[in-house]
């Protein structure tokens, strides 16, 4: 008896962008905030009225250089001395800028702003630093020889200087508490990513290691060395059952880990829902047998087929009937009932357990949802809500009721072959 699989193979591994992604995304909005700067320093040189050989060698210049920085690679280019070189380049080219077109201050001092955030978004805090420090002096500079050393004096270029070292540094605060954010989104993200694929690969040896112990109880319980004495076939059959119990919540696991990350693939094709019920339940006869539980199956010969994964559909009747006999107590019931309603075939599987209450129908099949009786009686939490993601992505319903006197009904009705 194979214990039941979850899936084709293990989880893959999630496909969020991948850190190299990111670093190659903030290096292209460095670059087209840069080609931001050359545009403004271009049309201020151009129409500044003093246009020459020193502007055209100026643009340029600034035009080369971004276009070699294309070329550099990701890891150098963000590389703090590359990113201060930038920082003292560009604030030397504005400056340029500058005392190339007298009477633009203004509007070229803007530009400077714009060099600070090219630090900001290169991430560099110390290139940051570096820009608060550099742009006031190269500015003052400008100035003093634009206009003389007198003209510092002047209240709008005082005001200028303090405004621009200020907005220094709350570009440096968020460019490093950016950075912070980033680094801990990528540490969490490769530690989800190994812990992915840690349980993927132990569940995967696990799930061998179950598959060797059911089949082996089996060739047991079956008499292939012989018939057992009565006290070793129910430690055989116990062996079986907890097996078979740990097997399933590991394929849960596995599920609820794919739905999570968007990987649950549903495979159409046509299904024979009979065979499909009548292999399910031989699975969990053992189970039953060791709490004197009967069960019972009814269902009809021309029961139509459905179109859905038949994988996956055997995980969800797995678990429903899992469910049933952990909540029946021993000597009970347990019935698994098919047939076909005006909008398509269902399946029904009935307990004599203590039933589902009325407020907790819906919320049982949330994600680690258990209800009181449900926490006492083990598990993740994980079987119905696997049960309904994989009967939704196969358009089919499921509902609960109650069954008198005493127990529960989940009853799944599918829709016609042709609408499936």
């Amino acid at each position: 008896m194979p214990a039941p699989q979850s899936g084709r193979s293990g989880p893959r591994v999630p496909s969020n962008p991948s850190v190299a992604d990111d670093r190659e995304s903030s290096k292209r909005s460095v670059l087209l905030l840069r080609w931001l700067v050359i545009i403004a320093t271009s049309y201020l040189a151009l129409f500044s009225g003093t246009y020459g050989a020193g502007s055209t060698v100026l643009l340029i210049c600034f035009i080369a250089s971004n276009l070699l920085l294309t070329r550099v690679p990701v890891r150098l280019f963000f590389h703090t001395a590359t990113l201060v070189a930038l920082v003292i380049a560009d604030s030397t080219i504005v400056s340029v800028a500058l005392l190339l077109s007298p009477g633009l201050e203004g509007e070229v001092f803007i530009l400077y702003f714009f060099v600070i955030l090219l630090a900001a978004a290169g991430g560099s805090f110390t290139g940051v630093v570096v820009a608060a420090i550099v742009v006031p002096i190269l500015y003052v500079f400008s100035i003093a020889l634009a206009r003389g050393w007198s003209a510092l004096l002047h209240t709008e270029v005082l005001l200028r200087l303090p405004f621009i070292f200020c907005v220094s540094v709350f570009y440096g605060f968020l460019s490093e508490r950016a950075r912070r954010d980033r680094a801990r989104a990528e540490l969490a993200e490769l530690s989800e990513r190994a812990k992915t694929q840690l349980f993927s690969t132990l569940s995967h040896d696990v799930r061998n290691g179950l598959g060797s112990i059911l089949g082996f109880t089996e060739m047991l319980v079956d008499g292939a060395d012989g018939e057992l004495p009565a006290p070793a076939r129910r430690t055989v059959l116990q062996i079986q059952s907890t097996s078979l119990h740990i097997a399933q919540l590991i394929s849960n696991l596995l599920d609820a880990v794919r739905i999570e990350e968007g990987e649950l693939h549903v495979e159409r094709a046509p299904v024979a829902l009979g065979p499909l019920l009548i292999s399910v339940t031989d699975r969990y006869t053992a189970q039953a047998s060791l709490k004197k539980i009967q069960l019972e199956t009814s269902i009809p010969p021309d029961l139509p087929p459905i179109r859905g994964d038949e994988l996956q559909l055997d995980r969800v009747f797995a678990n429903l009937l899992s469910n049933a006999l952990k909540f029946t107590p021993e000597g009970g019931h347990i019935g698994i009932r098919a047939g076909t309603l005006p909008e398509g075939p269902r399946v029904d599987v009935e307990d004599t357990g203590p039933g589902v209450p009325e407020p907790d129908r819906d919320r049982i099949f949330a994600m680690y949802h258990q209800t009181e009786r449900g926490r006492h009686a083990g598990g993740a939490g994980l079987g119905l809500f696997v049960v309904r993601t994989i009967l939704d992505a196969h358009g089919a319903k499921i509902d609960v009721q109650e069954v008198e006197p005493r127990g529960a009904r989940f009853r799944v009705t599918f829709p016609a072959a042709g609408e499936a």
